[in-house]
């Protein structure tokens, strides 16, 4: 989750329907916002294979998005530059309009980042009405009412959901690991993440890694959690770098593995690395 480095609003969808579903919503979102929203979906899995989705009607489409108001207008009448170098402090351009420094503008950025959750939410549910499909807002969860219990609840990116729902649907008969799911579908950077619960323990997958710490999602959860009532020991584990495929089976083993463990919030539990030669 790089949204609040890069200053972009990321959004990941879990299979194809949401991302053409996801499409349509990050026009809107973007031009309430004014600030760049990046579609994001897993490589290969969902980019190089078909499946069946419901295209959206186009009346309702166009009755779901607003005007497109552009802040900016380009004429050959009155030629401008378009995105010019910031200057450290405040001054005045051409014209003798004052205009913001590198400061006022990342404040602004900042600003906007921070009012976008509620936008993200709204637009989910608007969406969600007008269409029929809810793709979770901020967060997406199944069966995640036992989060309490001893196992806690898996947090992973929204491409390894199909995984996940495998081994819960599973659960429900043989109830191999009493854990619910938890994806990050739509995210903003340090805020993707909320208080749920209150579960004993969390295990994190993730497809990503930030060299010589951890995964990104992880830092981004410990920062949500700051501060609050969760105090859950994180399993951090690394899976599918590059596109290598994780079956349920192993997710499933990584979990049972850590069940009679004693966690200790104040230890760092290693990195597990699944599906990796790592002697």
């Amino acid at each position: 989750m790089l949204s609040g480095i890069r200053g972009w609003i990321q959004i990941y969808c879990r299979n194809n329907q949401e991302i053409i579903d996801t499409l349509i919503q990050a026009y809107r979102i973007a031009e309430a916002v004014y600030v760049p929203v990046m579609v994001c979906y897993d490589g290969f899995i969902l980019s190089h294979t078909m499946m069946p989705v419901d295209i959206p009607d186009a009346a309702l489409v166009k009755e779901f998005l607003p005007p497109y108001r552009p802040h900016t207008f380009l004429s050959q009448d009155d030629p401008r530059t378009i995105n010019p170098v910031l200057f450290p402090n405040r001054r005045e351009n051409a014209a003798g309009i004052l205009c913001d420094g590198y400061m006022e503008m990342r404040y602004k950025l900042q600003s906007a980042l921070e009012g976008a959750k509620t936008t993200i939410v709204n637009t989910n549910n608007l969406y969600a009405e007008t269409f029929g499909r809810d793709h979770g807002g901020m967060l997406w969860e199944y069966m995640t009412g036992g989060c309490g219990n001893r196992d806690g609840p898996a947090w992973a990116p929204s491409p390894m959901k199909r995984r996940w729902l495998q081994i819960c649907s599973a659960q429900k008969a043989s109830r191999p690991v009493s854990s619910g799911f938890v994806s990050t579908g739509r995210s903003l950077r340090r805020t993707c993440g909320r208080p749920f619960k209150k579960p004993k323990v969390i295990h994190l997958f993730e497809k990503a890694i930030s060299y010589g710490y951890e995964g990104a999602l992880c830092s981004d959860l410990k920062a949500a959690f700051y501060g609050s009532d969760v105090k859950a020991p994180i399993y951090r584990y690394i899976v599918g770098l590059g596109g290598r495929d994780v079956q349920p089976a192993e997710l499933t083993e990584a979990v049972k593995s850590k069940m009679n463990a004693t966690p200790d919030v104040k230890s760092q539990d290693p990195i597990a690395w699944l599906n990796c030669r790592t002697e």
